[in-house]
């Protein structure tokens, strides 16, 4: 039996957040990742002040925003609950393949070149912590396929079932049973296909 060895990411996104923030002197800092249906961004992680109860729709700007003053009125950042509830007065917004962060700040002018370049130093490392991510989560989901076919194929041996009887078979048991269908694979698996 071959299994696909899985990797917990080490880089954890609130450590930088944290020096980001006390780097910046921001009021807030925010990070979003596209979601799987590219349709929606959603806060991954947030330090600061509490970024508001709304999903953002999907508005990935295509190149980065700095407004020094009336952040929370300016209409490329109104799809932030951030700026708006907490009515920061300037702020900055930073896409990126895999998401955007986004930072506020109460007072007019909150921010200069210094704590531009702190934010945008920020860009790389949370880029490849998100396309990483990403990849570990269909590196699960392809493991969790590849169980489900080899246990259909050891109840369709077992009981001269088809394909489809076999898979209904195991979202059957998977329902009955309230266990995810790739645990009852390979639980079936490892028992011998008993």
């Amino acid at each position: 039996m071959q299994h696909v060895a899985t990797h917990k990411i080490q880089f954890d996104p609130a450590d930088h957040l944290d020096a980001a923030l006390t780097a910046s002197g921001a009021d807030g800092i925010y990070l979003y990742r596209v979601t799987r249906s590219n349709t929606s961004l959603a806060l991954l992680s947030f330090r600061g002040l509490a970024p508001g109860a709304r999903q953002s729709s999907y508005v990935l700007p295509d190149e980065v925003i700095r407004v020094d003053t009336g952040a929370w009125q300016d209409a490329r950042l109104k799809h932030f609950s951030e700026f708006v509830e907490n009515q920061f007065d300037s702020g900055i917004s930073i896409p990126f393949a895999a998401g955007v962060l986004n930072a506020g700040w109460l007072a007019s002018n909150g921010f200069g070149h210094e704590q531009e370049a702190a934010l945008l130093n920020l860009q790389a490392p949370l880029e490849n912590f998100l396309l990483k991510a990403e990849l570990q989560k269909v590196t699960e989901r392809l493991a969790v396929r590849k169980h489900i076919e080899r246990a259909k194929g050891i109840i369709q041996a077992r009981n001269g079932w088809t394909e489809e009887e076999a898979y209904l078979h195991l979202r059957r048991l998977s329902r009955q049973t309230r266990t995810p269908m790739g645990e009852i694979a390979r639980s079936m698996i490892a028992s011998g296909g008993t």
